[in-house]
C-alpha cells in the first residue's frame, strides 16, 4: 500500500520536474520472474525515484547502510522496500551483516521479486561508468546455486541519461538493455565461482557502457567536458575511448574557442540547428501571442514558490548528485502549499467556495502553462541571438557552422564504428 502511494507521488514529482521522460525498449523488462536491475548512478535518490515510477513492477532497492541508523529510519526505509548494504569504508563494524543481506536478496528473488542495484557503489554526475562492485553477480549466483541453476534469474542493465539532473525542466532518457540470463554462466561458476562472478560483472559493465554516455577519459579533462555537453544535447547513449576523444580534441577545442569568442553556448547553438523543433516553434509563437496574459499571471503566482524551492535546495545540500532529487521533492511540497494558501485567501475574501475551487483547479494548469512557455521563450531567445550573430558576423557564423558539422560527422562516425 505504502509503495503504491510513494510510486504515485514519485511519478507525479518526476513528471513535473522533467520536461520529457523517455523510456526505450520497455519490452526488455520482464513482467514476472526473478529480476535484478542494474543501473548507472548519476543522481542519488532521483535514479531510484525515476525507475520506481516508470517501471511496471514493484521494486526492492539496495541502499547505503549508514542511512539505517535509527529505529525510525529502519522502519520507514523497510516499508519503502529498501535493503541496507554496509560499505567497509563507511560502516566497517556492520559490514559483516552483508552476508545476511545476500541471503535476504536471494530469498526475494526466489519469490519472483525484482531488485534494483546501482553496482557503481557511488553516485556521481560524470560521463562514464565507473568500475562495478560484484554484489549484483554474487546475489544472482547465490539465488541460482540454491535452486540448482533452474531459478531463471535475469539481470537487466538500465542506462539513465540526463541532459542535466540538477536542472528543472531538463530531459531524461531511460535505456533498457537486453536481459542477461544468469544460468548461462553455470559451467563457468562450477569451474571457478570467483572467476564467473568477475566475468558476469564485466558483462554488466560492458552493457551499461552501451546504454549511457561513456567517455573513457578523465572527467575533468577540458575536451571531455565539452564533448559531454555536446552529447547531452542529443540525450543519447554513446561510447568514446580515450584515443577517440584525442582524435576529435582539436575540433572540440576550436569549437569551444569560437563559442567563447562570440559569447555563445552549446544549448543555444544546438537549439538553432535543431530542425525537429522548427514547426513546433511556429505553433508556440501563434499560441503565445494570444495567451500572454495567462503566462504573465502564472509567472506572478508561481515565482515565489519557485525561488523558495531553488534556494532551499541549495541550502539543504552541497552535493551535486543530491541537488536534483532534493529540488524535486521540495517542489512537490512547496508548490501545493503555496497554492493552498492562495485558495484560502481567496475564500476568506470572497466567501465563495465555488470560486475557490475553480482557482484550486486552475493554479496547477497555469503553472504548467507558464513553465512550458518560459522554456519556449528561452529557446526563442537562443534562436534570435544565433540568427543575429549570423547576420552581423557572417564569416564567423560560417566558420562555426562548418566546424560544428565536421565535429558531429566525426562523433557520428565514432558512434557507428562502436556499434558495428
Amino acid at each position: 500500500m505504502l509503495y503504491t502511494i510513494l510510486k504515485t507521488i514519485g511519478k507525479t514529482a518526476s513528471k513535473g520536474y522533467f520536461k520529457t521522460i523517455e523510456v526505450n525498449n520497455r519490452h526488455f523488462f520482464p513482467k514476472k520472474g526473478p529480476v535484478i536491475l542494474v543501473a548507472n548512478h548519476q543522481s542519488s535518490f532521483m535514479d531510484s525515484i525515476l525507475l520506481g515510477a516508470e517501471l511496471d513492477r514493484e521494486l526492492s532497492f539496495l541502499a547505503r547502510g549508514e542511512m539505517f541508523n535509527t529505529k525510525l529510519n529502519r522502519w520507514a526505509f523497510g516499508k519503502m522496500n529498501m535493503i541496507p548494504v554496509y560499505r567497509k569504508e563507511k560502516t566497517p563494524e556492520l559490514s559483516h551483516q552483508n552476508e545476511q543481506i545476500l541471503d535476504h536478496c536471494s530469498a526475494h528473488l526466489q519469490n519472483d521479486g525484482a531488485i534494483l542495484i546501482f553496482p557503481e557503489g557511488v553516485s556521481e554526475t560524470t560521463p562514464r561508468i565507473k568500475p562495478l562492485k560484484s554484489g549484483a553477480a554474487r546475489i544472482a549466483f547465490q539465488a541460482e546455486l540454491e535452486n540448482q541453476f533452474e531459478l531463471g534469474v535475469q539481470i537487466v542493465p538500465v542506462g539513465i541519461n540526463y541532459t542535466n539532473p540538477h536542472q528543472f525542466q531538463s530531459s531524461v532518457s531511460i535505456n533498457i538493455g537486453e536481459p542477461i540470463s544468469v544460468n548461462q554462466y553455470k559451467k563457468e561458476y562450477s569451474e571457478d565461482s570467483w572467476d564467473a562472478v568477475k566475468q558476469l560483472t564485466k558483462t554488466i559493465e560492458t552493457e551499461l557502457q552501451k546504454l549511457t554516455i561513456h567517455i573513457e577519459a578523465e572527467p575533468t579533462n577540458e575536451s571531455v567536458v565539452e564533448l559531454n555537453k555536446l552529447l547531452k544535447t542529443k540525450n543519447d547513449s554513446t561510447q568514446f575511448t580515450e584515443n577517440q576523444v584525442k582524435a576529435i580534441e582539436p575540433d572540440l577545442l576550436i569549437y569551444k574557442d569560437l563559442l567563447q569568442r562570440f559569447n555563445l553556448d552549446i544549448p543555444a547553438v544546438e537549439s538553432h540547428f535543431d530542425q525537429s523543433r522548427k514547426g513546433i516553434g511556429r505553433i508556440f509563437s501563434s499560441v503565445f501571442l494570444f495567451t500572454f496574459p495567462l503566462f504573465f499571471l502564472g509567472f506572478i503566482l508561481n515565482v515565489i514558490p519557485y525561488q523558495i524551492t531553488k534556494r532551499m535546495a541549495l541550502k539543504i545540500t552541497k552535493r551535486d548528485d543530491f541537488l536534483g532529487s532534493v529540488t524535486m521533492m521540495l517542489g512537490l511540497g512547496i508548490f501545493p502549499i503555496t497554492w493552498a494558501i492562495k485558495v484560502f485567501i481567496i475564500f476568506c475574501f470572497t466567501h465563495n467556495i465555488f470560486l475557490a475551487l475553480i482557482v484550486a483547479f486552475l493554479l496547477p494548469i497555469l503553472a504548467w502553462w507558464t513553465i512550458n512557455n518560459k522554456l519556449w521563450l528561452q529557446e526563442l531567445y537562443h534562436k534570435i541571438s544565433i540568427k543575429w550573430f549570423a547576420i552581423t558576423h557572417p564569416a564567423s557564423y560560417k566558420a562555426l557552422k562548418n566546424n560544428r558539422d565536421i565535429l558531429f560527422q566525426k562523433i557520428q562516425l565514432t558512434t557507428d564504428n562502436n556499434a558495428s
